[in-house]
């Protein structure tokens, strides 16, 4: 697997800044909308960590994204990489994603701005990984090939 470390001093700083945020929340809608936003980054980029974990541990072929300021960590090599990698690299992100609404709903304020704002981009995040991954997922699991899922190449 190719080095991931950028991302990995990435991702930490961005959960850092967010967490600031939330300890300074102050009257201003302002700071409860970065919060919020911050924090729905956050989920997302765990649910991508969660993939590469799953890429990880099933040894998939994966390739880092071009820039720093991609969203995506990786594109999955559908051409080198079977059924079984697919499948772990999916279900990790589908762990991925129900732990971090598990978080949201227990720790996060959802009486404050910043907590139902954080809260409905992680649904929102959520509906986009059962309406957009899982159906794939699902594809590869019935049909055993894998479509073309490359972005950057």
């Amino acid at each position: 697997m190719k080095s991931f470390r950028a991302f990995a001093v990435r991702d930490p700083v961005i959960f850092l800044v967010t967490l600031l945020f939330w300890q300074n929340l102050s009257d201003s809608y302002l700071f409860h909308g970065i919060a919020g936003l911050l924090a729905g980054l956050c989920a997302f980029l765990f649910h991508e960590w969660g993939h590469l974990l799953g890429a990880y541990l099933s040894k998939a072929v994966v390739h880092p994204a071009p820039s720093l300021f991609s969203p995506l960590l990786f594109d999955l090599d559908s051409q080198k990489n079977n059924r079984g990698q697919f499948l772990y690299v999916s279900g990790a992100g589908f762990i991925a994603t129900s732990l971090f609404l598990f978080v949201f709903c227990s720790v996060l304020p959802l009486d404050l701005f910043a907590g139902k704002l954080a809260i409905y981009i992680g649904l929102g995040l959520a509906a986009l990984t059962v309406f957009i991954e899982f159906p794939i997922a699902w594809i590869v699991y019935r049909r055993h090939k894998i479509p073309r899922v490359e972005i950057f190449r």
